[in-house]
């Protein structure tokens, strides 16, 4: 199973015609609801299932959960939870034949860890996505349902706004800075939480990596600032990005 995220209406005009897609996530952070719900309608008339990916980090439980509403609408019935907050929150307050799919932030490294959710959502159905800091031999000792194969891995999710810091504002957009080896980190404003992500200066492809032993059918790629072109040559090329990075699959942290 091939699933897709995406965060702005281009990428996902080109990910609903693709063939081989079957489901696709949309960002809540990305999107307001209104556009949530006609962009689901899209993907159900593809025949794809939408997926909602809420937000990375829960800043005020007043102003953020109203963002929740849209979990109310039967066109929502799988989530994909960030964080610890909105986890529970949901847990508390909302249906039980809910999907929930436990990212990889929510740090399930082991399984004392992937345990302690799975007591806590046994009303619900639910998946877990591979964390990216676990190698490969790491991984099979521990049972996971999705992994990341592609993706600019955020490097920093910051509550301090790097356009508001200089009075200046660019809502929703991508810009980007550079370090002494002059490398090109992209970042962007997500307004709507207010918060900001600074992304790896490559993207993380492993397309070649043989994941069979680890017993996985769910492959997901996540795009952030990708055109229709780049898209469509990771989704439809097999071949590797010349310029990319593996990650952790081959050596974890220590």
């Amino acid at each position: 199973m091939i699933s897709v995220s995406v965060e702005n209406k281009n990428q996902l005009d080109t990910v609903l015609n693709i063939d081989g897609v079957d489901e696709i996530i949309l960002c809540i952070d990305s999107f307001d609801e209104e556009e949530i719900i006609n962009n689901f309608l899209m993907i159900k008339k593809q025949h794809k299932k939408p997926i909602l990916m809420l937000e990375s980090i829960t800043r005020d439980r007043f102003n953020t959960f109203g963002h929740y509403e849209i979990l109310n609408n039967n066109l929502v019935d799988t989530v994909v939870v960030q964080n610890i907050n909105s986890l529970f929150y949901i847990v508390d307050n909302f249906k039980s034949n809910l999907n929930i799919i436990l990212n990889y932030n929510m740090n399930i490294y082991n399984k004392f860890a992937k345990s302690f959710f799975e007591n806590e959502l046994k009303k619900f159905n639910h998946k877990f996505v591979c964390p990216v800091e676990l190698n490969i031999n790491e991984l099979k000792k521990i049972k996971y349902d999705i992994i990341i194969v592609y993706g600019y891995q955020p490097l920093m999710i910051s509550k301090n706004c790097i356009y508001k810091n200089k009075n200046l504002c660019k809502k929703d957009k991508y810009d980007f800075i550079v370090d002494r080896l002059n490398n090109k980190f992209m970042f962007k404003s997500y307004c709507k939480f207010c918060y900001n992500k600074i992304f790896n200066a490559y993207p993380t492809d492993l397309r070649d990596v043989d994941f069979k032993n680890l017993e996985i059918d769910n492959f997901r790629y996540d795009f952030t600032f990708e055109t229709e072109n780049e898209i469509k040559n990771v989704l439809l090329n097999n071949k590797v990005l010349d310029k990319r990075t593996k990650g952790h699959i081959i050596n974890s942290i220590k």
